[in-house]
């Protein structure tokens, strides 16, 4: 299960302007502060880190993976959308990169099983 409840902070919105290149640039006066257009578009989420507030951009594809799980998917229907909708090959790495980020960045809450689950991730 993915949460973004109290106990772990966190908000995703999806964007087209590239957020971690206008960030840089604010701290820097000899530098544009004018947000740039993403050539594709992402994700951006937000978390703490103590009581520092911290961001990143991510992949289309793993934004959308957490958008899901936030309204209720499970892992294995995030599995099944990267079979169909992408490169079947890559999928089972794709997945399990996405959740090493997500156990890293302390979104996973918890891990549970349903018996009643068909989807897997192989290829």
């Amino acid at each position: 299960m993915v949460s973004n409840g109290h106990d772990i902070p966190w908000a995703l919105r999806s964007v087209a302007y590239d957020l971690v290149r206008l960030w840089e640039t604010l701290g820097d006066p000899m530098r544009s502060s004018e947000a740039e257009k993403l050539r594709k578009p992402a994700w951006v989420l937000v978390w703490r880190e103590g009581e520092q507030p911290v961001f990143g951009l991510l992949p289309a594809a793993e934004g959308l993976a957490l958008a899901n799980m936030q309204q209720g998917s499970t892992f294995g229907d995030v599995c099944a959308a990267l079979l169909n909708n992408g490169d079947a090959a890559a999928a089972p790495d794709t997945a399990g990169t996405m959740l090493r980020n997500w156990l890293e960045l302390g979104l996973v809450q918890r891990i549970f099983s349903l018996r009643h689950s068909t989807s897997k991730c192989h290829a």
